[in-house]
């Protein structure tokens, strides 16, 4: 869907194509500069002449109401929340009008469409967190613009605790407190490193890692990763530090697997008063280990 495009003709001539598509679409120049090979038109805009437009250029900002992916469980909703259990491989927000396998795609198709209104100008909308592509669990959205604006301007408020699950390479023996200081790397910075040191710009992470089991055959350990408030990437470039990466991990690890095994387990947040919210579906942990005494 990437290359579709629509054909619009204009009524007016005299205006340079992209200064219209701007106009009407509420679209910046830099914005369009990803479209180049489609914009190849760079005269003034002739009245009634046909030009193919990308789809993303016509739904600037609009969310695609065709989800594509696995059923996504509503965990929690009230007047001031939404509360989901995002599937593995599904993104929570998308970045153009062409993708459908995202959190926001679902809300649209299944009349959520009150959500999308917070936030409205942003493909994130009311999200107040994130999880990658490759991480599932608990994600909570605000229905309310005063919500997230104060979870966005006092964040330390309102997030208390996050608590993961994950499946790690390697023997955990004991409790033990990472910290690092993450800073972005790699081509287009889509990378985290981790230091021991600290240094400019980067941001100090602290993790708590509980073991709660281990399977000598695989050589792997079951464990409980708590934090406040958490950056991009965080834990999963912890454990690598650690030298216990997240199986399955497609940017930190180093064993193959069926999917990244990091979950959302549970979020603990205050406004006006304590929530906790947690999400169970663990199935494809269980093919590891026995989780009925955990949890």
């Amino acid at each position: 869907m990437l290359n579709k495009t629509i054909e619009l003709c204009f009524l007016n001539s005299g205006h340079s194509l992209k200064s219209e598509l701007c106009s009407l679409f509420h679209v910046s120049n830099s914005y369009l500069k990803k479209y180049k090979k489609f914009l190849t038109k760079e005269n003034d805009i002739k009245a009634k002449e046909k030009y193919r437009i990308p789809i993303n250029i016509v739904n600037y900002g609009l969310v695609n109401p065709l989800y594509d992916g696995p059923q996504v469980k509503v965990l929690y909703e009230d007047e001031d929340f939404l509360v989901l259990s995002k599937p593995v491989k599904i993104h929570s927000h998308p970045l153009g009008y062409d993708e459908s396998d995202n959190l926001l795609s679902f809300l649209r198709e299944n009349g959520f469409d009150k959500v999308l209104w917070v936030n409205s100008k942003q493909y994130d909308r009311g999200l107040l967190h994130r999880l990658d592509f490759e991480t599932s669990g608990v994600i909570l959205l605000a229905k309310k613009q005063q919500i997230y604006e104060y979870v966005r301007n006092y964040p330390s408020d309102f997030f208390k605790q996050k608590v993961y699950l994950a499946i790690v390479n390697g023997k955990i023996e004991k409790t033990q407190t990472l910290v690092h200081y993450l800073s972005s790397c790699g081509k287009k910075k889509a990378k985290v490193k981790a230091s021991q040191d600290d240094h400019p710009d980067a941001f100090r992470a602290e993790c708590l890692v509980e073991p709660l089991d281990y399977h000598a055959n695989n050589n792997l350990s079951l464990v409980r990763l708590k934090l406040k408030e958490g950056k991009r990437h965080q834990l999963r470039v912890q454990m690598a530090a650690n030298k216990t990466p997240i199986l399955g991990d497609p940017l930190y690890g180093t064993t193959p697997a069926q999917r990244m095994f990091l979950h959302s387990l549970s979020y603990e947040v205050f406004y006006q008063k304590k929530y906790s919210f947690q999400d169970h579906n663990l199935e494809s942990f269980k093919n590891f280990f026995d989780l009925n005494s955990e949890f």
